[in-house]
Order: structure tokens, then sequence, then C-alpha cells
């Protein structure tokens, strides 16, 4: 298993990249910080469905307001959440990862994984419609906890969470039984697939945490020649 971590790690994200076990997780030491980009090629090389989470959106924070200045982001540049345990506990992403000076979302402790998904495949958002959606499928178990959880949440918004992204925030106006749901958004053909490969793959057996560890400096840099 760690050296098939290690061989996508060098794949996507840093050729000389190292792994090992580090406690109960797989560690990737890298060269350089990764983009958000690169970690999330390297998740979905590497099939860790724990970057796909549902969690009840507990407040939207508006920017100018009180509480968008007191809960900042939990998760952004330099301090990324994936390969983190933060299941348990509730966390702040912004509505727009393309502009995290915007609305934020509080967000409660995980409710559903990724493990809990069967199959993800892609279907065009609307007949005709230039835009593309991801439908799930999920497992027997994952089936009855969806149905547990939208009966739970009626008249509330519900996340679906994958990486450091909002994927969508609906609100749930009845219990949804049948075991199946569907991402919708402005997603292009290429990032529908991508998304459905990413939830379609297995979990790994550990976390994984990627720590940049800069390489030591030259001779000559440290001569000054």
């Amino acid at each position: 298993m760690v050296q098939a971590v290690e061989a996508r790690a060098r794949a996507t994200l840093d050729p000389d990249a190292r792994a090992s076990i580090s406690g109960d997780a797989i560690r990737v030491d890298v060269a350089t910080t990764p983009t958000q980009d690169e970690l999330a090629l390297f998740t979905a090389a590497v099939g860790d469905t724990r970057s796909f989470a549902m969690r009840e959106v507990l407040r939207t924070l508006q920017p100018g307001t009180r509480a968008f200045d007191r809960f900042d982001l939990t998760c952004r540049a330099g301090r990324d959440c994936v390969g983190s345990d933060l299941r348990t506990q509730e966390i702040v992403l912004p509505s727009d990862t393309d502009d995290p000076s915007g609305p934020r979302y509080f967000l409660g402790p995980q409710l559903i994984d990724g493990s809990r998904i069967e199959h993800a495949e892609i279907a065009r958002a609307i007949p005709d419609g230039s835009s593309w959606a991801v439908e799930l499928a999920f497992s027997l178990r994952g089936t009855v906890e969806f149905e547990e959880v939208t009966t739970q949440l009626m008249g509330r918004q519900l996340a679906v969470v994958v990486g450091n992204e909002v994927m969508a925030a609906p609100a749930v106006n009845e219990p949804i039984i049948g075991g199946r749901a569907a991402i919708t958004g402005d997603f292009t053909k290429t990032e529908a697939r991508s998304l459905a490969v990413v939830l379609s793959s297995d979990p790994l057996p550990f976390p994984l945490e990627v720590v940049a560890q800069p390489p030591p400096p030259s001779e000559d840099t440290v001569s000054g020649g």
C-alpha cells in the first residue's frame, strides 16, 4: 500500500516524493506545498474517498458581519484538510473556493462519508443542457444512513463537501429514499468525470498526510559560493 501511494505521489506531486507509515496515517513527504489542484489529482489517484463528506450547514456567514470575522476558514492554502481527521469537528469552508472573501459555510460534523458510495457516474444536469452532474448510488448501509440524515435535516441545508470545496448545499425538503442522489453544479463534462472517479474509488485503510519538506541547501548555498 505504501509503495502504491508513493508511486502515485511521484506521478502527481513530486518525482522525489517519499511515503511512509506515520502513526495511524500514511505520510507523504514532498519538496514544496502542493496546490489544491495537485492535491485533488493525487487524492483521486490513490482513491481516498474520505475527501467526500455530507455535513449539515449550521450557519451561513456573510462578509461584513461579526460572525464572519470571528470564524476563520478551517482549510485553505498552507492549511489543507486533505488527510486531516476533521470528521467529528465543525469546520468553516468558503461557499466559493475562488473567492475566499465571500460568504462562508459553518458546517457540522461529518454525517456520511465516501465509503457509503457504491457507484458514481456522470449525467447531464438537464436534458440537452451544457452543464453536467454526478449521480450517486449508495450502498445498502449508505442508503439507510442517507434516508435517516435527510429525515433529520428536513427544512435545513445539507452540504456536499469534496476535499476543501462545498460542491452543493441544497435544502432538504423531504426524506430521500432509494439510495440515489445527484451533485449538481456548473460542471463541465471533464470536471464531472473527475469527480465521479474520486467518488467511485475504494477508500484507503489509512488517512493520508502530505508534508512539505524543502530539500536541504546545496553546499554552494551554504558556503556562499
